[in-house]
């Protein structure tokens, strides 16, 4: 019994340590539910709290609180819940939960180190210092953010790679040092801010005067391929916005409902609607990323509600569809 309690309080300092004096305090409560209050939910692809508490950090004032469903709860992969307020705890050996106690008006949250700020670097590449990588079913940087918060300081910074340059899905690499970024396209980065060693710097500063040398080299060459460059950058801008329009996951098929009705759904990007007979009804919605909305009319009424892809194959092609009313789709 002695040797159990020291382990608690040693548990609770270290939490306590981990956590620092920070301007925007969280509170990490393991085997914890926070129901309600829900405003975003979203599956992850890895099994990591961490992600879940950086994607609550990156949203903050509006999350309060965030709730990580460990897998084979809500389905074969973890899920996260977002929360606009603090509702009560509820032990729970489904989930880990936190919270922002003070939440901070305007600006971006301090990372968990002695309240230091990360600084974010778009268009920016980091190669080097690698030490993990994993896909991210979001394509939101701040949740490659947030795992390197949550893993600090063992982390000292990170590069988002966007959708379609490593793979359909957007890919997160978390990096041991600071290695001197280069300018690209691909990707967004950070690192602690008062965290780069003064060599780093020195490193830097060459990177960047050599990469004004090339530009400058570059630029002298681009009136004889400028006819060149400007069919291809319209070619890759179609491309991209090709891409754009293009929804995470495909919904469009035929659908079987919890209430035992057929939904036949047709999509088009982000946009898709749905037709059920006997009785008959339309629907018509939108896809932001997992997160589904949608609103309907027919024999039977009219009505709205949200929902979430819970799963998912590795093509994309959505599986189970969670709504909001209770009525789960799959196929």
């Amino acid at each position: 019994m002695k040797r159990s309690r020291l382990a608690i309080l040693i548990g609770a300092l270290f939490l306590v340590i981990w956590a620092g004096p920070q301007a925007l305090a969280q509170d990490i409560e393991p085997n914890t539910n926070r129901p309600g209050a829900d405003y975003k939910d979203f599956e992850l692809l890895s099994p990591d709290p961490g992600l879940c508490r950086g994607a609550c950090m990156h949203e903050a004032p509006n999350c309060r609180a965030w709730t990580f469903v460990k897998p084979g709860f809500q389905g074969p992969r973890a899920h996260c819940w977002l929360k606009s307020d603090l509702s009560a705890p509820q032990p729970d050996d489904c989930c880990i939960s936190g919270m922002i106690a003070e939440p901070q008006r305007g600006g971006p949250p301090p990372g968990p180190v002695n309240g230091q700020q990360w600084m974010m670097e778009p268009d920016a590449n980091r190669p080097g210092a690698d030490y993990k990588d994993f896909e991210l079913l979001s394509p939101d940087p701040g949740l490659c953010r947030g795992a390197c918060m949550h893993e600090a300081p063992n982390c000292r910074a990170w590069t988002f790679v966007k959708p379609g340059f490593q793979g359909p899905r957007a890919h997160c690499w978390l990096k041991s040092d600071l290695s001197a970024p280069q300018p690209d396209g691909c990707c967004i980065s950070g690192f602690f801010a008062g965290q780069q060693p003064q060599d780093n710097q020195q490193a830097q500063s060459e990177q960047q005067a050599q990469s004004e040398q090339q530009a400058q080299s570059e630029q002298q060459t681009q009136g004889e391929q400028q006819a060149q460059s400007e069919q291809q950058a319209q070619s890759g801008q179609q491309a991209e916005s090709g891409q754009q329009a293009q929804a995470m996951f495909d919904i469009s098929g035929k659908w079987q409902g919890s209430n035992g009705r057929t939904y036949n759904i047709s999509q088009s990007g982000n946009q898709f609607t749905w037709s059920v007979e006997n009785p008959a009804e339309t629907g018509q919605g939108t896809l932001d990323g997992p997160g589904l909305s949608v609103t309907w009319s027919g024999a039977s009424g009219e009505g709205s509600a949200t929902g979430a892809v819970t799963t998912a194959d590795d093509q994309g092609k959505a599986l189970r569809i969670e709504w909001s009313n209770g009525v789960v789709f799959s196929r």
